[in-house]
């Protein structure tokens, strides 16, 4: 029994194709082309009745499109309720870093943790550098976005987000894993035996960078976990590992 389409304006694929192939894209791990070739797939094995199956640059087309629609809509979910923002510098595009925000409800609404699917993306600034000043409009921009002021912001340490929020009035509260390694780093940083086990680390690393691409498959798990290599007993240059490093 074919499955009842309904018609996008201006667009070749009704709207079950276009929600099946995102949603296929999303879930099962799989490039475009490999959607495409699953929708060929389904279609034949159930016989939904699909007259065109959608190619692999029209479903990247579909999935790009709507990750810039959930994007523009985001700030919406909060537009008529107080939320929280979580800023962060993310990854470097190039030569320049990413600063990011998202927002979360203020309160928990059940027992179990934050998840990814709590959080929305307010906002996406790219800079080549970041200092207090122009961090400071990312938070006017995002205001403008939502409608409103957050009822607070949580981010790390760093001295130019403190001086950006300062600036703003806004109430900030520290990213915990962020000042628990802080604390950790004043109980250990001066400790001679972590110390010692940092720069052991610190030259298999170069060491295992340095090492040219000759690895089997087979033995490229091992070479990823090379803190094993230098906690045994059998290697000489290693001989002065502190005892408590070291596998019995």
């Amino acid at each position: 029994m074919p499955l009842e389409m309904k018609r996008i304006d201006r667009h070749t694929y009704p709207d079950l194709i276009v929600k099946s192939a995102i949603e296929l894209y999303l879930l099962s791990n799989c490039g475009f082309q490999k959607v495409s070739v699953l929708m060929s797939y389904l279609n034949s094995f159930f016989g939904p009745g699909l007259k065109r199956i959608p190619c692999a640059t029209a479903i990247e087309n579909r999935v790009k499109k709507s990750g810039y629609t959930i994007y523009h809509r985001a700030p919406k979910a909060f537009s008529e309720k107080e939320f929280a923002e979580i800023v962060d510098e993310s990854m470097m595009l190039g030569s320049e870093k990413m600063l990011l925000t998202l927002g979360v409800e203020t309160e928990k609404v059940d027992n179990s943790a934050l998840k990814h699917d709590d959080a929305k993306v307010l906002n996406i600034a790219v800079a080549g550098k970041w200092n207090g000043e122009t961090v400071k409009d990312n938070p006017e921009e995002t205001e403008k976005k939502v409608g409103h002021r957050p009822l607070y912001v949580i981010s790390d340490n760093d001295s130019k987000l403190r001086k950006a929020f300062r600036g703003k009035g806004y109430t900030r509260i520290r990213d915990t894993g962020h000042t628990i390694a802080i604390l950790t780093e004043q109980v250990y940083s001066k400790d001679g035996d972590f110390m010692q086990y940092s720069k052991h680390l610190s030259e298999v690393k170069i060491r295992e960078v340095m090492r040219p691409a000759r690895l089997s498959v087979a033995s490229a798990y091992a070479y990823r976990c090379p803190v094993y290599e230098f906690v045994t007993d059998n290697q000489p240059e290693h001989e002065n590992l502190p005892e408590f490093f070291k596998i019995k």
